[in-house]
């Protein structure tokens, strides 16, 4: 099997992708809140996480003083990480070297990258439509990560979150994950 030029771009610009969109979704399990908030990390197994679990969306909490400013920042590293791989998606797209199955591998890559980010756009809407101040959605092939603003979260809260999750998605419960970000009350 002879290995091509062309073969090589491609492969190296969907490794490039594949490792934006892991670092994206890797994010939210290491989140690191400048202003010295903790994060439950979601691989320690303890009663109060097992309590936390709604159905089957599970529930992690943090706190968070800024809590504008971390949604801010959530949203500049999420658009940065989509526009490059956009762009790298454009290049291969448009390369005059990308074979024609190779072009329309991209094309379908930016199509899909489309429509998740409506997807996203979509669920974030309707959870600010039930009374949240702020969330962000991150959506993977396997999961759907929900980080929502709240000043204490409850179970029929939570239902709702992973209902509009569901319906818009159409990924199981078990796929979905509500990352708590505590507010101030008041």
């Amino acid at each position: 099997m002879k290995i091509n030029k062309k073969q090589i771009v491609f492969l190296t610009l969907a490794l490039v992708v594949c490792i934006a969109v892991y670092l994206n979704w890797r994010f939210l399990d290491h989140v690191d809140i400048s202003d010295g908030s903790s994060v439950v990390e979601t691989g320690q197994q303890n009663q109060e996480e097992e309590e936390k679990k709604l159905g089957e969306a599970e529930l992690v909490e943090t706190v968070a003083k800024d809590v504008q400013e971390y949604f801010e920042e959530c949203r500049l590293n999420k658009q940065q990480t989509r526009d490059e791989a956009l762009e790298l998606l454009k290049v291969v797209a448009t390369s005059g070297e990308s074979a024609a199955d190779t072009k329309e591998k991209a094309n379908a890559d930016m199509v899909n990258l489309a429509n998740i980010t409506e997807v996203e756009g979509t669920i974030e809407g309707l959870i600010k439509a039930k009374g949240f101040k702020d969330c962000m959605v991150y959506i993977t092939d396997e999961s759907v990560n929900v980080v929502v603003a709240t000043e204490g979260l409850s179970t029929e809260q939570a239902a709702q979150i992973n209902e509009i999750v569901i319906s818009e998605s159409g990924k199981v419960a078990s796929a979905v994950k509500i990352v708590e970000i505590k507010t101030e009350k008041g």
